[in-house]
């Protein structure tokens, strides 16, 4: 009887969850777009630099798409910093030129390595590698697959020199569901995850963050 007890009681707490998460993810109101000739004195003169590492090809493939949605929305105060393995690099090369063309604004700096960095973490090691290279008053890490809707980058800054906070910090959601397998991805990210999120900030604010962004 035990076996079945436990499994009810489980089947129970995750019917629970569901509800919370019902309720929870639809009452996050979207932030307002935010107006250029309003931004702040302060939003106004902060530089930005983006660090966007990237693993090796062979370890995962390369999705261009997140990327490319932050090129889009960079200004002469912003620049991106992509970390890329020396073996990759010819690879990189006509994907690189394309961006070049389509966003000629964007300050695009390829910073490239051959050791495995001095660190377990592959992303801290990266991090440590690019931060040299970072001209920006402002930080934002986030993780080379993560794709900003329209306006992040302008949001983000003003919203930092609104909040008043060290760091400011962006959860993330499965916006498109890719082969099966990434159905139980999709579940997790944006029906345990983040409305765990969304819980813990009615709690306070959330003093850890997140790969989607971080903002200092």
């Amino acid at each position: 009887m035990f076996p079945e007890a436990a499994l009810a009681a489980w089947s129970g707490l995750a019917l629970v969850w569901w509800v919370i998460s019902w309720r929870l993810v639809p009452s996050e109101e979207p932030a307002p777009p935010v107006d250029p000739v309003a931004e702040s004195e302060e939003a106004r003169l902060r530089s930005l630099t983006i660090f966007k590492p990237l693993p090796p090809l062979d370890v995962a493939p390369f999705r261009p798409d997140g990327i490319e949605s932050f090129l889009a929305q960079m200004d002469a105060r912003t620049e991106l910093l992509l970390g890329v393995h020396e073996p990759d690099l010819a690879k990189f090369e006509p994907w690189l030129t394309r961006m070049r063309q389509h966003f000629p604004a964007a300050r695009l700096r390829v910073v490239w390595r051959t050791d495995a960095g001095d660190v377990r973490n592959p992303k801290v090691a990266w991090l440590k590698i690019l931060a040299p290279h970072a001209t920006g008053d402002l930080w934002l890490w986030s993780d080379a697959d993560i794709a900003v809707p329209p306006g992040f980058v302008q949001a983000a800054r003003e919203e930092y020199a609104a909040a008043g906070l060290k760091l400011v910090t962006w959860s993330y959601i499965v916006g498109e569901i890719g082969p099966p397998p990434a159905l139980l991805d999709a579940l997790y990210v944006n029906v345990e995850f983040f409305p765990g999120v969304l819980l813990l900030r009615r709690f306070g604010p959330v003093d850890f963050g997140f790969g989607a962004a971080l903002l200092f």
